[in-house]
């Protein structure tokens, strides 16, 4: 006849196979989302520094500021919300804000999507400057 060892150690030899599923790992198995996905998922945008910007604007009575970027939104500090996109060597194009991501769309405030030209183009954000 088995003692109480005998069967407590057997059952322990036969239950951890079946508990090895059971016991929560650090690293995730693959296929298996450790979080919840968000469903917007828009392309990030590049953001102009201040430096750039005041390049970018020319001569422009316009105070620049870095753009807040991130996976939902594009906005600025200051209100009104006013963005400028650099399209290229020499080429600026002004925006209002805030943009919004809506699946893998940004939208302008108005809920038109962003200009595709704009979806790669570097942001920053733009006041009016006092006057001189």
């Amino acid at each position: 006849m088995m003692n109480l060892w005998s069967i407590s150690l057997l059952l322990l030899v036969f239950l951890i196979p079946f508990a090895d599923p059971c016991i929560p790992t650090k690293t995730p198995e693959p296929g298996i989302p450790a979080t919840t996905a968000n469903p917007n998922n828009c392309p990030l945008l590049g953001k102009l520094t201040v430096a750039e910007c005041n390049v970018v604007k020319g001569p422009l009575n316009l105070v620049c500021a870095e753009a807040i970027v991130s996976s939902t939104s594009v906005t600025c500090a200051a209100t009104p919300v006013t963005l400028l996109f650099k399209t290229g060597p020499g080429g600026s194009q002004g925006l209002g804000g805030p943009l919004t991501c809506k699946g893998t769309t940004w939208n302008t405030p108005d809920g038109m999507p962003l200009q595709a030209n704009l979806v790669t183009s570097p942001v920053a954000c733009v006041t009016q400057g006092s006057g001189k």
